[in-house]
């Protein structure tokens, strides 16, 4: 007799001393089975001598008439128990008609195939009577009543047939021989079914084993009234081992994969974790392809060998690993003078990776993590990075521009979509208009060759203060700190620049020229307009005054003689001579465009405004002074 403390929990909770499930076992031949006369007993309750008395001794014919119908329909651990069903295995009353011609009869009439149906039948309430083969018999005689044939009946008589279903001991026995993805798809069956499974103590079991069990106020997060462990334990079951019960990794050949128990009667397949796999496969090695194995070609033995590096790529070992396998030293054949190499038998390293990884399917979900790591910034697709290219080309079309395929930020954006392309446009816009119309050099930018370059006058409030025009540029120099942070190459070139403007008479805002490729593009207004053009029309201005005074001068002899009104100062501003002499700008760089190529106007617009307006504009109606006070300065400079 089998006993309730003798029966195995196949689930154990550690890796050690752990049995092992026996559906992983072959099943077991009916003649396996101990050819001893047992006792079904006829009524239930504790194992007392009123239980032994109406016990009625079982030939051996009929008993094995009982194993061969078993057989059809159960795995070898399930039938034996069905087989000698005592007080220790079911709580309640059992009481089985050994009649067998009837029960081939009956059976053959019901077709009685369904491991489900022949326990629901078998069943029965405590403290009631039940006859399997007349419960069998009415069902297949009636139809219409029957809860085998028609799904409907089933649900329709479900709640006055529960009691004489399966009870829920049985069950609990029941499940301990089975694996929760087995449990689940059994609760897929049925209504009925379904009920039986949620309620199992081994869900429980299951969550806590898994560090899943919830607490107080997750329940109430949930909304549950009691924890449903059957829902907790399906919605993680990709991740648990069905084996030890424990979490593991979501990727990587540590996680839960699926391993084939092909040694069941029928073949099923079993999440285990890494250590599961890897004791499973030491009792059931996997075999070693034809490829790895060793094999004869014309009549030569030939064992398949791979070097060090290759083991460790083709099957993701460490090198002490690969080192700790018998190997063979062999002569290098790329280069004679090196070491010679360590070759080693596939077969052997295959065995290797199998109990590193726990399997071939642990070696390939170790490859495709791999895989997945090095993925996770993958490139956009073909038709992305297409349509982001052809975007940028009709945007920089319609400036008239080409896309430089070479430059940084054409590539991020191409490549990454990082950026804005209305913004790239803009940018690449204002370098082109950089290279074209001034002499900005991106070189100078690096090599740190202007720190005692002039700087030009910058004016935040648009003001010109007496003492800023008082000072001249000669004695503003930057220093590096201040270069690398006021950028100042750009606003040299834009300076530079606008005193072209002045020189060619083009007094006026540049704001209000034509549209066109010389018109500078509006992202770079905001660095014009730091340029105080007071001042510089000032110094203009004061040039022009300062070569006539010097003439005058050098006729008369005398600087004290010289004086002039507001009229004669405006002549001299007005008059568009060229400024020569000391402060000709012989030492300049070479304009990247001629006078009438890059500042060239339309001839039918109406003229410039004059310099003198202007300079009344910006200075005040006491504008004339100024100028004569710089023009004096610079003659005084010059004389001295």
């Amino acid at each position: 007799m089998t006993k309730p403390t003798d029966i195995p929990r196949p689930l154990a909770n550690t890796h050690t001393n752990r049995v092992p499930r026996p559906s992983i076992y072959p099943a077991a031949r009916v003649t396996d089975i101990e050819d001893e006369d047992e006792f079904i007993e006829l009524t239930g309750g504790s194992p007392d001598v009123s239980n032994r008395r109406t016990s009625i001794p079982v030939d051996r014919e009929r008993k094995q008439e009982t194993r061969e119908l078993l057989a059809e329909n159960f795995p070898y651990h399930l039938r034996q128990t069905i087989a000698n069903p005592t007080h220790a295995s079911f709580d309640q009353v059992r009481k089985v008609q050994h009649d067998k011609q009837r029960i081939k009869e009956l059976i053959r009439r019901v077709g009685l195939r369904d491991d489900s149906v022949f326990l629901n039948k078998i069943g029965a309430s405590d403290g009631q009577k039940s006859n399997a083969p007349e419960a069998i018999e009415e069902s297949a005689g009636t139809k219409e009543r029957s809860i085998f044939t028609k799904e409907s009946s089933q649900e329709k008589h479900f709640a006055a047939d529960l009691p004489k279903r399966l009870s829920q001991s049985v069950l609990k026995m029941v499940a301990d021989y089975l694996y929760p993805s087995q449990l689940s798809k059994l609760a897929a069956l049925s209504k009925e079914w379904r009920i039986k499974i949620h309620g199992l103590p081994v869900w429980r079991e299951l969550c806590e084993e898994a560090g899943l069990v919830l607490t107080s106020d997750q329940i109430k997060d949930r909304g549950y009234k009691q924890p449903d462990y059957f829902r907790i334990a399906l919605e993680s079951s990709n991740v648990i081992c069905e084996q030890c019960f424990r979490l593991t990794r979501s990727s990587g050949a540590f996680r839960a994969l699926p391993v084939t128990i092909a040694e069941s009667p029928v073949p099923t397949k079993v999440l285990m974790c890494r250590d599961c796999r890897v004791e499973y496969y030491l009792d059931l090695p996997e075999p070693v392809p034809d490829t790895v194995a060793p094999y004869t070609k014309g009549g030569i033995a030939v064992t398949p060998r791979m070097t060090k590096g290759e083991a460790m790529k083709a099957y993701l070992l460490t090198g002490s690993d690969v080192m700790s396998l018998p190997y063979e030293m062999g002569r290098n054949p790329y280069f004679s003078r090196q070491a010679p190499m360590y070759l080693f038998e596939e077969q052997h390293i295959l065995r290797l990776a199998r109990q590193v990884h726990g399997g071939d399917i642990g070696i390939a979900a170790a490859h495709s993590s791999l895989e997945t790591v090095g993925r996770k910034a993958p490139d956009p697709q073909r038709d992305v990075i297409r349509h982001r290219r052809n975007l940028l080309r009709s945007l920089l079309h319609d400036k008239g521009l080409h896309l430089p395929e070479h430059a940084a930020i054409c590539h991020i954006y191409t490549e990454h979509g990082v950026g804005d392309p209305v913004k790239i446009v803009e940018e690449l816009q204002a370098v082109d208009w950089f290279h074209r119309f001034t002499n900005y050099d991106p070189s100078l930018d690096k090599a740190h060759l202007n720190q005692v370059k002039c700087r030009p006058h910058i004016s935040h409030n648009r003001v010109a203060e007496s003492e800023a025009l008082d000072k001249s540029s000669q004695d503003e120099i930057m220093t590096e700190k201040e270069e690398e942070e006021d950028d100042h190459h750009k606003m040299a070139a834009v300076d530079g620049w606008l005193q072209d403007r002045l020189d060619q008479g083009l007094y006026d805002s540049y704001k209000r020229d034509p549209d066109g490729p010389e018109k500078p593009p509006k992202s770079i207004w905001p660095l014009l307009d730091q340029i105080d053009m007071g001042h510089k029309l000032l110094l203009f201005a004061a040039k022009r005054v300062f070569c006539s005074i010097l003439k005058c001068v050098r006729q008369k002899g005398e600087l004290d003689s010289v004086k002039l009104s507001k009229n004669e100062i405006r002549a001299m501003v007005d008059t568009p001579d060229q400024v020569s002499g000391v402060f000709s700008t012989s030492n300049t760089r070479k304009r990247k465009r001629s006078v009438e190529e890059g500042m060239g106007r339309d001839s039918s617009k109406d003229p410039a405004p004059r310099l003198s307006a202007l300079l009344e504009h910006e200075l005040g109606t006491n504008w004339d002074l100024k100028v004569l006070d710089k023009a004096m300065t610079m003659i005084t400079a010059c004389l001295s």
